[in-house]
């Protein structure tokens, strides 16, 4: 069982695909955790289609909202961060996946799981 990580952009509309290439994932190696930077406000996208499969799977997930009031333009990458860390070695991902509709925010987001020695899979759904 792994705990994985499923970040992409607000723009990816590919939900089909996307639930396609996350089913043979984790049918190759099954989810225990999925963590996803949903942001509440914005359901839609990579993080939305992350959240949605997870949920349908039986799948727990744990949401992290970016903190815009307090960080402002920061708060995306602030709360990559805590993602990567999860603050909790319990919760820690073991694997990312990404998908390619991502911006600043998804680059970011992989580069960080890079530097911290993850396992890196670049979703082309």
């Amino acid at each position: 069982m792994t705990r994985v990580l499923i970040c992409g952009g607000r723009d990816f509309v590919l939900y089909a695909r996307g639930r396609a290439f996350l089913d043979a994932h984790h049918q190759r190696t099954p989810f225990s955790l999925v963590l996803i930077g949903l942001d509440p406000r914005r359901q839609f996208g990579a993080d939305d289609m992350a959240d949605r499969w997870a949920e349908e799977r039986g799948i727990d997930r744990i949401l992290f909202p970016p903190n815009w009031v307090l960080r402002g333009k920061g708060g995306g990458p602030h709360r990559n961060g805590l993602m990567i860390s999860a603050l909790n070695v319990d919760f820690q991902p073991e694997k990312v996946i990404g998908f390619q509709t991502g911006g600043p925010g998804t680059t970011d987001m992989l580069k960080r799981a890079r530097a911290a020695g993850l396992e890196v899979v670049e979703a082309r759904a």
